[in-house]
């Protein structure tokens, strides 16, 4: 019935489409709860302890707005990654990338690295550049790594679409972070021409309060 849309472009058409003027989301992560805000742009409730975990977001503007996520300081590299806009040729296979030392993120365990880019292409091959981040070794070894595809997400009115990944500093990270690089880049499967518009880094100190209860 859904054939082979993913369930992102599933949750961004069931979300753009709903007739109401508020949206609840359980244990939702950074990358859903953006989407939401595209079209709920309110956030009205945040509700997090060590088992619940739920937002309320809103068409409405409240007169009293809630709490947002505490965002962490990014490094030098994620505050200014390069100038925008930067036109992407369909021969430059990696067209744009940032990295830093994992041991300079001076975050817990259970944050989130959210990577916000803002594409523009009329190419339907462009649909498959994906934004990628990933945690690597000196030599070569990956030990975590994530991907979406603009494909994932729906375009704008103007043809702008909001891609996003993420990646949850878990384990790996926590493990490997003296020794890690961690890496965001695009990369351009399809060899398409766009426009890489901007690009947003976040740092989102996610369900504080389960992943570092025990600290």
């Amino acid at each position: 019935m859904f054939g082979s849309q993913s369930s992102i472009k599933l949750f961004s058409k069931y979300v753009r489409d709903l007739k109401v003027d508020y949206l609840i989301l359980s244990s939702s992560t950074p990358l859903y709860e953006n989407i939401a805000r595209q079209y709920f742009p309110y956030l009205i409730e945040n509700t997090q302890t060590q088992a619940i975990y739920y937002k309320v977001f809103s068409k409405v503007q409240a007169q009293k707005a809630a709490d947002e996520d505490v965002l962490f300081e990014l490094p030098e590299q994620y505050r200014n990654p390069g100038k925008f806009p930067l036109p992407i040729d369909s021969l430059n296979e990696f067209p744009f990338a940032v990295k830093c030392d994992a041991s300079k993120l001076q975050v817990p365990q259970g944050t989130v690295l959210l990577v916000k880019s803002f594409m523009r292409s009329s190419n339907e091959t462009a649909a498959e550049l994906e934004s990628v981040i990933s945690l690597t070794g000196a030599n070569g070894q990956t030990f975590s790594y994530g991907a979406r595809q603009v494909n994932d997400f729906l375009p704008g009115a103007d043809s702008t679409t909001q891609l996003y990944s993420e990646q949850f500093l878990g384990t790996a990270f926590k493990k490997y972070r003296r020794e890690a690089t961690l890496n965001s880049y695009l990369w351009n499967k399809g060899h398409a021409r766009s426009i890489l518009l901007d690009q947003h880094y976040f740092l989102i100190d996610y369900w504080h309060s389960k992943w570092n209860f025990w600290e």
